[in-house]
């Protein structure tokens, strides 16, 4: 199998020397077929691509009279040495998956199995109405423009880059694959990178599921509590305070899923309101049960006493009206008394009953632009 290999090659054929096409540098074209697109991993962000990598290219100095498939003669002949930068693994699968065809035209096909644990610099500003934009990139690690220059397969047969089926993430949808063309500039020479752009659409499925629903459920019963009696106090104490730690704990599981950030997501501020409202409908209930308290201390004092007091008190502010100048009072007081005025006010009309319409208005509004916001952007990314 190997002499058929060796007769293609001349006696002055170099297998690391790139060949030329009429003293020009040769055009290596490339095209995949993607089988699989999975274990996307927003903490590690990355996923894996498993398909068959397809390269082209003459090769002039070859001595051939028929075609031969043979995939021991690239262990003979000079093949492109290529990289891909953006992959953090990459897997090959033997000869047993590389198909190398040697046309009569000195055309050599070559098709070989990969599989690859591909990095994607992901933003989750957005999440999770996010849109991840990911590329993948294939280079030569040595030989310049000068002697070899890359290229997508012209797409006039098939697509450049294409799936063999149709793939659904669990998570996410794909977006349209778009190929392109990049030259840079390194140590003096010009080297053409490959990308493949790779855009996942997160489904919004999932996260309403577990996240919006369950979170819009927890604020609705706190509201309960403003149908409950000031003097259940431990009834009301206990609803507020199992619904905030499981807001709380719904808020470090999400986090959990995501790498370290240092900025607030979209699911953070929602997080954040319900969050809020919920230890508001706390804060209520202990305004109206000191104020209850209050009123009720006050009108269970005997008027014997009351009259003793006030007695009391007229002498004490003869006595120090004699003894020392007047004094203003400050405004510090003045505006505490007009604060604890206020909520007397309140209580008069119902502080809980004023409650059970502001605060189902307040998430509603909340609620209305938070999704208006949201969804604009995620529609945006879908055209």
């Amino acid at each position: 199998m190997d002499q058929d290999c060796l007769d293609l090659l001349p006696t002055e054929y170099k297998k690391y020397v790139p060949p030329k096409f009429k003293g020009k540098p040769i055009n290596v074209t490339y095209s995949m077929v993607i089988y699989d697109l999975d274990e996307i991993n927003e903490a590690t962000m990355d996923f894996r691509l498993h398909g068959y990598l397809r390269t082209d290219w003459l090769d002039e100095r070859l001595i051939i009279n028929t075609s031969i498939i043979n995939n021991r003669c690239a262990d003979y002949l000079w093949v492109p040495d290529v990289i891909f930068e953006q992959a953090k693994v990459t897997q090959t699968f033997g000869r047993q998956n590389t198909l190398l065809t040697i046309e009569e035209s000195k055309r050599l096909r070559s098709a070989e199995r990969y599989a690859f644990k591909v990095s994607c610099m992901m933003h989750f500003e957005d999440y999770p109405f996010d849109t991840q934009r990911c590329s993948f990139s294939i280079v030569l690690m040595s030989t310049s423009d000068k002697a070899v220059k890359l290229r997508w397969d012209d797409g006039t047969a098939y697509p450049s880059v294409m799936f063999v089926r149709k793939m659904e993430p669990l998570q996410f949808q794909l977006g349209e694959l778009k190929t392109y063309e990049i030259t840079n500039g390194y140590n003096g020479a010009n080297f053409t990178y490959l990308y493949l752009n790779i855009t996942l659409i997160r489904r919004l499925t999932g996260s309403i599921v577990n996240i919006f629903a369950p979170s819009t459920l927890i604020v609705v019963v706190s509201w309960v509590t403003f149908w409950l009696s000031l003097e259940a106090v431990p009834a009301r104490v206990a609803l507020s305070i199992t619904s905030l730690l499981t807001l709380c704990t719904q808020a470090q599981q999400n986090k959990s899923q995501l790498p370290p950030l240092n900025y607030i997501t979209a699911v953070d501020i929602w997080l954040f309101a319900c969050i809020f409202m919920v230890f508001s409908t706390l804060v209520e209930f202990a305004v109206a049960y000191n104020v209850i308290m209050k009123k009720k201390s006050k009108t269970s004092v005997q008027p014997s006493c009351m009259q003793c007091g006030r007695k009391i008190q007229w002498i004490i502010k003869k006595h120090m009206a004699c003894s020392t100048p007047e004094v203003k009072p400050q405004a510090v007081s003045s505006q505490k008394n007009i604060i604890f005025s206020w909520i007397s006010k309140l209580d008069e009309v119902g502080l809980d009953n004023i409650c059970r319409k502001m605060f189902p208005l307040l998430f509603l509004l909340f609620a209305t632009v938070y999704w208006v916001h949201y969804l604009k952007i995620y529609h945006q990314s879908l055209h």
